[in-house]
């Protein structure tokens, strides 16, 4: 993988993360550097995964590759009460990216019974009491040999 790709990969896992509220290696300062933020320790953790999974750079060098344009990255990401995506960049501007929590569909249905019947012919029973008979699946006995 090149350079770009694997950076692209990093912040889309960067940003799920996010997203999902997770913490990379827990709540907890692993070094015990009280001198680190949270965004450092994060910053750490995610280069080790870039050098793990084929980056070559120093740190440093791979700092420079997750900026964004002009300096600009994402300060904020939530989903408000109406379901909508909403970012808010370092520049103070907000992108609302519109609804992405869809309604509760209808549920599909489900099998209720599988069963061969009397001419060896498989038929399934659906939870909305439709059927499908998938034809003959037994075959007849063969002498023994």
């Amino acid at each position: 993988m090149n350079k770009k790709t694997i950076t692209l990969i990093l912040i889309f896992f960067s940003f799920l993360c996010i997203l999902s509220g997770c913490k990379i290696g827990g709540d907890k300062n692993p070094t015990k550097d009280p001198d680190k933020t949270d965004l450092q320790i994060k910053q750490e953790e995610i280069y080790k995964l870039a050098k793990e999974s084929g980056f070559s750079g120093t740190y440093e060098e791979w700092l420079e590759t997750i900026k964004g344009i002009d300096g600009t990255s994402i300060t904020k990401v939530e989903i408000n009460t109406k379901g909508e995506l909403i970012i808010t960049l370092s520049t103070g501007k907000i992108h609302n990216l519109g609804v992405i929590k869809g309604t509760d569909g209808k549920d599909g249905i489900g099998i209720k019974d599988i069963n061969i019947n009397s001419k060896g012919e498989l038929v399934i029973t659906y939870t909305d009491g439709t059927t499908d008979n998938l034809g003959v699946v037994k075959g007849q006995d063969g002498t023994s040999g």
